[in-house]
């Protein structure tokens, strides 16, 4: 996805989302890239900024999208995203409800493109566009 000298050729490039639309959402955002930095290393993170839940039904959205590299696998970083969200509070009820804690997505893994229709949505687009630029050949 990106060709960096500072990027280990055993490091995979990823793009992550991270959503959560509580009254403390920002603070939650900006600790869950703080917590993603700690695993991986994060070339670039957009600010966080709100937007529109996508039903309409629901509260707004504090975002951010993040460019990283990790040496772990697919299964791996997933696994540990679903942990995250979950000692953070993430419950399938609470979703149903409306309610997202803290939403965490890996969105492209090096080439892959592992969830194609967050590439159109308002809630990631805002952020890549902010971060692109830090790796030119990035697939986003």
């Amino acid at each position: 996805m990106c060709n960096n000298h500072n990027n280990s050729a055993n490091n995979a490039t990823i793009i992550l989302s991270v959503g959560s639309n509580t009254k403390s959402s920002r603070w939650r955002v900006k600790n869950a890239l703080k917590w993603l930095n700690s695993r991986f290393y994060i070339k670039s993170a957009s600010i966080v900024y709100s937007t529109p839940e996508i039903s309409g039904r629901f509260a707004e959205y504090s975002n951010a999208v993040a460019i990283a590299y990790t040496n772990m696998s697919q299964p791996e970083i997933i696994k540990a995203l679903k942990s995250y969200e979950c000692h953070n509070g993430r419950t399938k009820s609470s979703k149903a409800g409306g309610r997202v804690t803290i939403d965490i997505d890996l969105i492209a893994y090096d080439d892959s493109i592992l969830r194609p229709k967050e590439l159109s949505r308002n809630y990631f687009t805002i952020g890549s566009n902010q971060i692109k630029h830090t790796c030119p050949h990035i697939i986003i």
